[in-house]
Parts: C-alpha cells; sequence; structure tokens
C-alpha cells in the first residue's frame, strides 16, 4: 500500500509520497534480487541473513565491529547461538538499561558495549 500525504506551511505546500515495503522491493535493480530472497518472505529469519552479511564484512576487514539495537533477551541468546562474530555494540534505550537486568547481564557476560 502507498498514500500520499500534504502539509502546508505559510508559503508552499508539499507532497510527500510514501511507499511499502513490497513496492520498494519490487522498485529494487537484478542484481540487488540475484542476492537472495525478499526478507518479505520470512520475516522471522532476515534478521539473522543480515547479520550473516554482516559478520562476512567483519571477516573480510571492511567492518571493524558489528552492532545491533533493540533486540530482546530473547533475540540476543538466539544470535550468541548462531554467530561466529557475536555483537561488539548493542544499542537501546536509557529504559533497558535500567529495567532489563537479564538482557544487560548478558551483554556484560558477552562483553558487548551498551550504548544509550
Amino acid at each position: 500500500q502507498s498514500y500520499s500525504s500534504s502539509s502546508s506551511s505559510s508559503s508552499s505546500t508539499a507532497n510527500t509520497r510514501h511507499t511499502s515495503c513490497l513496492e520498494e522491493e519490487e522498485s529494487l535493480d537484478s542484481t540487488i534480487h540475484a542476492t537472495g530472497p525478499s526478507p518479505l518472505l520470512d520475516k522471522d529469519n532476515a534478521w539473522k541473513r543480515s547479520y550473516r552479511a554482516l559478520e562476512e564484512l567483519y571477516h573480510h576487514g571492511t567492518l571493524e565491529s558489528i552492532g545491533v539495537a533493540n533486540f530482546e533477551t530473547k533475540d540476543m541468546e538466539e544470535l550468541y547461538d548462531f554467530a561466529t562474530v557475536g555483537p561488539h555494540i548493542y544499542q537501546g534505550s536509557l529504559r533497558t538499561l535500567m529495567t532489563e537486568r537479564d538482557l544487560v547481564e548478558g551483554l556484560v557476560k558477552h562483553g558487548v558495549h551498551f550504548q544509550c
């Protein structure tokens, strides 16, 4: 689905067009499509394929570190189980730092730096 919205200011009117993920996927170049299936087809595992790609870039020296953001404890445990390179940085909110004890303990245990 896509939709248009307008907003006006005192001097001009701007029209903004928003696209859906599917529409954006379909408009990608064929070389992008050749790299693998759409993440929309397997939403539960799409992040794992993305993380594997980051690991490859890390192993080739393209990346100096890998970071994740806003993962829940169960997601981090799953990541620790399959990753060949654990994340170096976890980006989350101050609320997470103050209230998610299991998550923070897991980050400390695995040497992951927390960033607010």
